[in-house]
């Protein structure tokens, strides 16, 4: 497995990893850093019209960029860590090149092992977004990974992607307690309607933008 102290090193001197998740390959950078920010559309040729969401340690970090009701805190004590990306009001601090211009923002606590360790010895969020070149299939193995640039490093570890391979779930969550589905993914469906219901939160009538 790469040195989990080199990924650190990389993230925090403005560069970019990629890394396996429980689901799909991923591109991380430092979630602060606007110019690490930059880079990692540079190297997707993604659209800054689009969101990225990030990875964080724990609720407690997640609270630091996002608000969280105490309907969507039991949510997340229920489904964290796993394939869910949650999408929620964010606050003042957050570079609009994560969220698009909008008030919201996504973010995720895998379950990963090695991406569980780097988080906390890294003690901030990074960026998660599919390793791959925008409108191309996800990367979902290291050997698909050839055509990253060479500043880029490569994580030496052990994927645990699941068989489906359609990256997380995304869930976005309104103030009201309202949700929408935003991309079917990972995490069991039937699982998570089931666990919306028993908090109380109903599916919005009108999808929102």
């Amino acid at each position: 497995m790469s040195d989990i102290t080199e990924a650190v090193g990389y993230i925090k001197s403005g560069k970019v990893i990629a890394y396996p998740t429980e689901t799909i390959w991923g591109l991380g950078a430092d979630a602060s850093n606007e110019k690490a920010l930059k880079r990692i559309f540079a190297i997707k040729g993604r659209d800054f019209a689009l969101p990225i969401s990030i990875l964080v340690r724990d609720i407690p970090m997640a609270e630091k960029f996002v608000e969280i009701s105490d309907r969507t805190r039991e949510l997340m004590q229920i489904v964290w860590p796993g394939p869910l990306t949650i999408v929620l009001p964010k606050k003042t601090q957050v570079s609009s090149l994560l969220t698009a211009g909008t008030d919201y923002l996504g973010l995720r606590c895998s379950d990963h092992p090695w991406v569980s360790e780097l988080m906390w010895e890294l003690d901030e969020p990074i960026t998660t977004t599919s390793a791959n070149l925008s409108g191309q299939k996800p990367a979902t193995s290291q050997e698909e990974l050839d055509w990253l640039p060479k500043d880029v490093l490569v994580v030496d570890a052990v994927s645990q992607q699941n068989q489906s391979l359609t990256g997380s779930t995304v869930l976005k969550i309104l103030p009201d307690g309202g949700y929408q589905i935003l991309r079917s993914g990972d995490f069991p469906e039937k699982e998570l309607l089931k666990t919306l219901e028993f908090l109380g939160m109903s599916a919005l009538q009108t999808p929102q933008p």
